[in-house]
């Protein structure tokens, strides 16, 4: 079974914080922090069925969409956004 990664990556105090899923967080953070100016730090990453990433991720943007700021990006806490992830991975994530 190939993995893939949800995550949280997000601004230092936490105001932007971007849910989205990849192979490779660390490479996504790179990415992500071109052109910015404030420093991204990866919060928080949970494991998952490659083959079922993207629609746990979908529903955990539609769970949160009353919080969402711009497409994956979210304004929130941090903890209830890990509580959603981990929800969402043990409801929809399983085999």
């Amino acid at each position: 079974m190939q993995k893939s990664y949800i995550y949280i990556i997000g601004n230092s105090d936490q105001s932007e914080l971007k849910i989205g899923h990849s192979v490779n967080p660390s490479k996504r953070l790179s990415a992500l922090q071109t052109g910015r100016t404030d420093p991204l730090t990866i919060y928080y990453q949970a494991e998952v069925d490659r083959d079922k990433v993207k629609y746990v991720e979908s529903r955990i943007h539609h769970n949160l969409n009353h919080l969402r700021i711009n497409k994956e990006w979210f304004k929130g806490e941090l903890k209830r956004f890990i509580s959603e992830i981990d929800h969402a991975i043990i409801r929809y994530g399983y085999s």
